[in-house]
């Protein structure tokens, strides 16, 4: 049998509403926190971004991915000056 979810992996749902929000932003920061060892962000199309980040502190060589998808699509993407 396979297990849909595995207790070993962690998964999450976030919901953001941005009611009567003129200019509607979020803010992905993967370089936040301890030492970088890789990181990679997509954007897949007008909805969705991708991306990993591997950080090494606490635990040694820790891997987050995630997937997220924008209802109603977004119509720009900015990478401020220190992104990479």
């Amino acid at each position: 049998a396979i297990e849909k979810n595995p207790p070993f992996l962690k998964n999450g749902f976030q919901k953001y509403n941005f009611r009567g929000t003129e200019d509607p932003w979020i803010i992905i920061d993967l370089q936040h926190r301890d030492k970088l060892v890789d990181v990679s962000l997509e954007v897949v199309d007008n909805i969705a971004i991708q991306g990993m980040r591997i950080s090494d502190a606490w635990a040694k060589e820790q891997h987050a991915y995630f997937y997220t998808e924008i209802q109603g699509g977004f119509e720009n993407i900015r990478f401020n000056e220190d992104s990479t």
